[in-house]
């Protein structure tokens, strides 16, 4: 494929697709498009601006300095936020005991559902969030609310739902209560840092985080694998999907992230996962 690139060819091709950009003002059409081709539109996006980014930074005459640090660029808050996530404990979801705060959380699984074998009782989570606070501009703790406490809740009780499948016993959680305004970037980062099954940007097993959905009357790829919701009993799937493609896909995800990066998967995926699917 390398031989038969034309640089002048691809540079034009880039200036016609500079020009059909959509602009802020056309946000509003992009929000009738569904759920696969808005996480479609989002895998592929960031796949084409990370190519892009690195050309760039490759072919400019102009070197970078040779150390750069942004702090209150979003993606330094990010991985700031981030890597302070992992330095909390880890807690039990099944006890889960009110508190104050708003910011970012993660759901871990430990069990022996076939599907989730490569994060089984690992650092990788399978699933992501971020909690909003009662007030835009509140202090820290207390005058933020109880949101990610709320959240957890809500998603303790659609696991405790699921019990067809999935225990309760087996989902900790780790969250960090962040500054009034960071957590929706915080969050941002983390899905693409970590790539978590059950997020609604991966297109996979999304559905987990909805709260009700009968205007569509579409039954998400979660609710298909994990039954027990009410509200979704009388939904179906408009793609078609069943269990046993909603398990291939989720198996296949883990799959291509490890091929495309053993070095940073081995550090996060289930060590013995890895040994029987790739033998290293």
């Amino acid at each position: 494929m390398s031989g038969t690139f034309v640089p002048k060819k691809f540079l034009k091709l880039l200036d016609e697709f500079a020009k059909a950009l959509p602009h802020r003002a056309d946000l509003e059409a992009f929000k009738t498009i569904s759920d696969l081709d808005a996480s479609r539109f989002c895998k592929t996006s960031y796949k084409v601006a990370g190519v892009l980014l690195e050309l760039a930074a490759e072919l400019d005459p102009i070197r970078p300095p040779a150390g750069l640090i942004e702090l209150f660029a979003p993606t330094t808050i990010g991985r700031l936020v981030g890597q302070e996530l992992l330095r909390v404990e880890l807690l039990p979801l099944n006890d889960l005991r009110p508190f104050y705060g708003s910011g970012i959380y993660a759901l871990y699984y430990a069990g022996e559902f076939p599907a989730y074998r490569a994060i089984a009782k690992s650092d990788c989570p399978i699933y992501v969030g971020n909690a909003d606070p009662v007030k835009r501009k509140a202090r820290i703790g207390r005058e933020q609310g109880k949101g990610i406490h709320g959240r957890l809740a809500k998603h303790r009780e659609n696991i405790i739902k699921a019990s067809a499948n999935l225990e309760i016993r087996d989902f900790q959680y780790r969250y960090l209560v962040t500054e009034s305004g960071w957590q929706a970037t915080a969050e941002e980062f983390l899905i693409w840092l970590y790539h978590p099954v059950w997020n609604r940007e991966m297109g996979v097993c999304s559905g987990f985080g909805k709260h009700g959905d009968v205007a569509r009357k579409e039954r998400s790829a979660w609710d298909i694998l994990h039954s027990g919701r009410k509200w979704a009993a009388g939904q179906i799937s408009r793609k078609g999907r069943t269990a046993e493609t909603i398990t291939r896909d989720i198996e296949s995800h883990y799959a291509s992230l490890y091929q495309q990066d053993p070095p940073k998967w081995r550090l996060l995926f289930n060590p013995r996962w890895i040994r029987e699917k790739f033998g290293s």
